[in-house]
């Protein structure tokens, strides 16, 4: 699952060139794992060998910035 949102400026500099800048927040949960081998749950993990379970599932929430330039053949 993820859900992101952002905005950005796209500035022309001459007919054939132009800039751009952006930023983006992404947040994304994970909650099963497949690759080789069997799948995994991972709302099932424990936080280090010994210690607790995990009582969330996973997530990986981050802000993007982006700068660039353009030309157009």
């Amino acid at each position: 699952m993820a859900v992101h949102g952002g905005g950005g400026f796209l500035l022309p500099i001459s007919p054939r060139i132009f800039l751009n800048a952006g930023a983006l927040y992404r947040y994304t949960a994970y909650l099963y794992a497949k690759g080789p081998g069997r799948g995994r749950d991972v709302t099932n993990l424990y936080i280090d060998q010994t210690g607790p379970r995990r009582d969330i599932f996973l997530k990986a929430p981050g802000l993007r910035f982006a700068l660039g330039i353009g030309y157009l053949f």
